[in-house]
């Protein structure tokens, strides 16, 4: 009874210190202990692992570090989370088509915009983000 009680206080415990961890911009924390193979429920099914690849891809596209946002949004988009919302999928598929558009130009920058642009509106059909910068990119050709 005390063992099982103890299991589940360090659970919670985890849970609760990882939800802080994201949620405070301690993501890149979360990320190393998911990468290092530690799981527990939260992390095992994917509850903290999308939001934590897209906290920190966000933080890197706030502070200018696209090539590391487009690394970490794109491992946020692999992962199948049915507890995460799918505006998060949006918003991450839409960051990745501006980064595309405007910062990052390799050839065909602009088509594989367009096809980022395209799977947030998958996600998200009323994403304000990729439904402006699709009709920018069409003013643009």
């Amino acid at each position: 009874m005390v063992k099982r009680f103890l299991n589940f206080f360090l659970l919670t415990l985890i849970f609760f210190l990882q939800m802080v961890m994201v949620s405070s911009g301690y993501a890149e924390q979360t990320i190393y202990l998911i990468k290092k193979g530690y799981t527990n429920p939260c992390i095992h099914y994917g509850v903290l692992q999308m939001k934590a690849f897209y906290n920190v891809g966000m933080m890197d596209y706030k502070k200018k570090r696209y090539l590391k946002a487009i690394r970490f949004l794109k491992e946020a988009l692999k992962i199948h989370d049915p507890y995460t919302p799918k505006y998060y999928y949006g918003q991450a598929a839409a960051i990745l088509g501006i980064i595309y558009q405007n910062y990052f130009t390799v050839p065909r920058h602009n088509q594989i915009a367009n096809a980022y642009f395209k799977k947030a509106l998958s996600f998200d059909p009323k994403n304000k983000c990729a439904l402006k910068q699709m009709d920018l990119l069409t003013i643009k050709k």
